[in-house]
């Protein structure tokens, strides 16, 4: 009679029982955890990617910020006008070192942005815009009319869209490049594979289809977004300032 047990595998250990991982598109967590990694493979310094979380917190707080500021048409109250200030502040020290960073290892990499429908010139220009006008400062005593001026520079965002270009093998081979340098536990989440050759043939698979079906037509789509809650914000404001 053998000595050997079967062992019975517990409820957690069956298929039955296994709790699947959440899909990583819907793991908010994940991706601010890849986005940190993937900006260290590109090159960006240790010390700015994680800005990352910093940058995740400071958004977080602003939108609780804005969400409270009376929507009435009066001038802010000093102390909401502080509070927001702050806010803004805080995004600010994360949002435009890891801009220039990323930015800065795109172009040296040799990165097509155009092959998912954006211009490299024009985002360099948007960064540059949207530092001096935070260094400018006018906008921390600006009321309604600054904030539709503002507004309007973001509208402008538009022409970071261009029409894409088709990628190529030495697109694929470049992101390939940068994206095995990331933990293998986390390329494996996002990615049937890690070898390099399939990997390659799969990311431009991807970017190929992406033109084929017009998907990088309109990258930056935020923009557009904002243009018509802008549009909806300055018909209520030349209302109120009629009245």
């Amino acid at each position: 009679m053998s000595s050997q047990q079967t062992s019975t595998p517990s409820p957690d250990q069956t298929p039955e029982g296994t709790q699947s991982e959440t899909h990583w598109a819907e793991d908010t967590d994940f991706q601010w955890r890849a986005a940190t990694e993937l900006l260290i493979a590109l090159g960006v310094p240790r010390s700015t990617a994680r800005l990352t979380s910093d940058l995740r917190t400071s958004i977080a707080h602003l939108e609780e910020v804005d969400a409270h500021l009376p929507r009435d048409g009066k001038p802010l109250p000093e102390a909401d006008r502080l509070t927001r200030n702050n806010a803004v502040d805080d995004v600010a020290r994360a949002i435009l070192p890891l801009a220039h960073a990323t930015l800065e290892r795109i172009r040296a990499e040799e990165l097509r942005t155009e092959v998912v429908g954006v211009d490299y010139a024009a985002v360099c220009a948007a960064v540059a815009q949207l530092e001096a006008t935070y260094r400018a400062g006018w906008w921390r005593s600006a009321e309604r009319e600054g904030a539709d001026f503002f507004l309007r520079e973001v509208e402008a965002l538009d022409r970071l869209n261009v029409p894409p270009v088709r990628a190529n093998w030495r697109d694929a081979g470049k992101i390939v490049g940068i994206l095995r340098k990331m933990p293998n536990s986390t390329l494996r989440r996002v990615a049937p594979t890690t070898n390099p050759m399939a990997l390659r043939f799969m990311v431009l698979f991807a970017l190929q289809s992406g033109y084929r079906d017009g998907l990088f037509d309109n990258t930056i789509s935020i923009p557009r977004l904002i243009h018509t809650k802008t549009s909806e914000y300055r018909s209520t404001y030349r209302t109120s300032s009629a009245a």
